[in-house]
């Protein structure tokens, strides 16, 4: 009996555990009716009462703190080395659990992936983890629900839509509960086969923080949710900046969205811009700032819907919506910015003329743009030599969707003239806000007081780098050197 219980403890296979079981079965079935005649034998007959009594109730006492102990031993443990039919023990899925050809798993990062089944308020959670909810599972809601899921600080509790396309069902094949944002629209996701596990209310009394995907016509709206469920949100940069009252670039002012209730991760392009001015203002470099962009068409998922074919299409209006926005990030900055949108769905690509304080010299232009988090370096000398050439690389580096989470600055664009300093730099619009939606969350909750740690962890997670080739990077002269 004594080596079952010690074997059950190591075994990982379902034929294992069972043939286990049967031995231990059996060991008990000859102990059990033997017992009561060694005792009498044993104990003498004046004292046969108080034996047996004795044995009942630490048998009663077993049975009652057995299951108690073992329920405290697998909460701890927050996952166990089961095998996977025993799953529903535990709230984690780790990839190694998988067999066959979900084996390949095994080579992406590993996916904490939320309680399968439906779960209610404080049951399933992981310990010590921020309980996290995406509503909205389009471009960005998908993509912040995975990077979520990788956390070792975070749990994906759920994710909400009204969808009942592929979209929402790849939901379903990574195992995220889903909810319904929409009660009448329940209905609808059930016939698809989507197992619908409460509505948006239900997961807002779930979650520690929602982040909020949903369309702009949409997202607005759900603030007095949010308020009423007392839950931190972040809204996308699609928003307004008075919606939250906190627009947030992690780089920039993570320090002022710590313990706020609600913070707006800035659109893709005021990303960039905010994370490349900052390299050189924060180092009291910058005087002006203009940049023009050329904005993808439309999304790469919709591209059969709408966009333009042979054109370029100006926005008329000077400055663009992007250098106001920056100035949300870092008051006071002064910067003017230009957009078009043009005929492709890879990617943004900016042309920034930076007016300096002094003259910068290019080690100390490159020296200020690589120290700075979530900016890297391409070259055109390596055929990067385009949009679509740089998302190749992202395809052949094996990111998820192809995505460049990094401001990618062509290395060989780089120039000064005493005066400016001028570079090109590509903006994956799709991926580049995810890991600050990443940081918000930790901002928000305050469970990380500090930007360059809570950076650190996320760009961990995700596999975000300085150098997309490092095997092959030539050394280049920086300040110091």
């Amino acid at each position: 009996m004594g080596l079952s219980l010690l074997l059950l403890g190591t075994v990982d296979s379902t034929p294992a555990v069972t043939t286990l079981v049967a031995l231990l079965a059996l060991g008990t079935a000859f102990v059990s009716p033997n017992l009561a005649a060694l005792i009498s034998q044993g104990g003498g007959k004046s004292r046969i009462g108080a034996a047996l009594g004795i044995q009942n109730a630490a048998n009663s006492l077993g049975q009652v703190l057995g299951p108690l102990l073992g329920g405290c031993v697998v909460d701890l443990a927050g996952t166990c080395s089961l095998p996977n039919d025993w799953l529903w023990i535990t709230p984690a899925r780790p990839s190694d659990w998988l067999e066959g050809d979900e084996q390949a798993a095994q080579d992406e990062p590993r996916l904490n992936k939320g309680f399968t089944l439906e779960p209610s308020k404080g049951e399933n959670m992981l310990p010590d983890r921020v309980r996290v909810g995406i509503n909205g599972y389009g471009v960005i809601g998908k993509r912040v629900a995975d990077a979520a899921a990788l956390q070792d600080d975070m749990q994906l509790v759920g994710v909400a839509d009204v969808g009942s396309d592929y979209r929402i069902k790849v939901a379903v094949e990574r195992g995220y509960p889903v909810y319904v944002a929409a009660a009448e629209k329940r209905a609808e996701m059930e016939v698809q086969g989507i197992p619908v596990v409460g509505t948006l209310e239900d997961l807002l009394g779930r979650v520690d923080v929602m982040v909020d995907c949903t369309p702009k016509s949409v997202a607005a709206s759900n603030k007095a949710l949010y308020e009423a469920a007392q839950v931190k949100a972040i809204w996308q940069g699609g928003e307004r900046h008075d919606l939250a009252g906190y627009s947030f670039v992690a780089q920039v002012n993570y320090a002022g969205a710590l313990d706020r209730q609600f913070a707006r991760v800035v659109s893709c392009n005021t990303t960039a811009l905010s994370r490349v001015s900052h390299a050189l203002h924060s180092r009291g470099l910058v005087k002006r700032v203009r940049s023009v962009l050329m904005r993808r068409g439309t999304d790469p998922w919709e591209s059969h819907q709408n966009g333009m074919i042979n054109t370029v299409v100006p926005e008329t209006k000077v400055p663009s919506h992007q250098g106001p926005d920056v100035q949300t990030v870092i008051p006071g900055l002064d910067i003017t910015t230009m957009a078009a949108s043009g005929p492709y769905t890879l990617s943004h690509i900016h042309f920034a003329m930076i007016e300096t304080t002094r003259a910068v010299s290019m080690d100390e232009l490159r020296d200020a743009l690589w120290n700075a988090p979530r900016i890297a370096f391409v070259r055109a000398s390596d055929g990067l030599v385009a949009l679509n050439s740089v998302i190749e690389l992202m395809r052949d580096l094996n990111r998820p969707r192809a995505d460049m989470w990094e401001v990618a600055v062509w290395e060989e664009s780089l120039a000064t003239d005493g005066r400016e300093v001028y570079l090109t730099f590509q903006v994956h619009n799709e991926a580049i806000v995810v890991p600050e939606n990443i940081d918000a969350v930790r901002a928000l909750m305050g469970r990380e007081r500090d930007a360059t740690s809570s950076i650190l962890r996320t760009n961990t997670a995700l596999g975000i780098t300085k150098t997309f080739l490092p095997n092959t990077a030539q050394s280049v002269p920086h300040v110091g050197d």
